[in-house]
């Protein structure tokens, strides 16, 4: 679920900072996927454990497979 809801935002997440994709964007990105996450039973504390611990995690897996 939450490589699906990376995908969605993923024009603000991945994108670099400019005029139209602040920190505030990206940070209001991942909180939604963390609300969106914890709707559904996961238990996540913080943004910063789901965006640098949970999703760095896959990605590195991934890349790693790939």
């Amino acid at each position: 679920m939450l490589v699906q809801l990376v995908r969605d935002k993923k024009a603000i997440i991945m994108s670099p900072f400019s005029a139209t994709v602040t920190k505030k964007a990206k940070q209001d990105a991942w909180e939604t996927i963390r609300n969106q996450m914890n709707g559904v039973g996961a238990d996540v504390d913080s943004v910063s454990k789901l965006r640098d611990v949970i999703w760095a995690n896959i990605r590195r897996g991934t890349l790693k497979n790939k």
